[in-house]
């Protein structure tokens, strides 16, 4: 396979943490009850972060307090097309490397092959 950028198709990945919590990450959540609204991948200063146990606790940004929150969401879907380098990994967004969890995928030159793939698995889930 030639070098430079080339595409990952995920084949299996779970969307069930009772089946594999490999697939599975901490997103934070800010919770506004107020809305009945839920924002996921939400930006936090780096001293608001939780380590550890998933503990709720509130911040208050602009006078408004916001609960926010640690959960589990799935770090990859079946039928996603990822861009990535030499080393397997995706060259935009959050930088994630397929290989380092526990999802299936086939890597391709060219975004053509990756796309026909990527529609025969979404068309069969259907």
């Amino acid at each position: 396979m030639s070098k430079g950028v080339r595409f990952a198709v995920i084949t299996k990945a779970s969307l069930k943490p009772s089946d594999d919590a490999g697939n599975w990450g901490d997103e934070l959540a800010v919770i506004n009850e107020q809305e009945s609204t839920i924002y996921i991948g939400a930006d936090v200063d780096e001293k608001d972060k939780v380590i550890g146990p998933v503990v709720p606790f509130t911040i208050s940004v602009k006078g408004k307090s916001y609960n926010m929150e640690y959960i589990r969401v799935p770090v990859f879907q079946e039928g996603e097309i990822l861009i990535i380098d030499e080393s397997g990994r995706e060259i935009a967004g959050l930088g994630r490397k397929p290989s380092k969890w526990a999802v299936e995928y086939e890597v391709f030159d060219n975004l053509e092959d990756a796309i026909k793939k990527a529609h025969q698995i979404l068309v069969a889930e259907e």
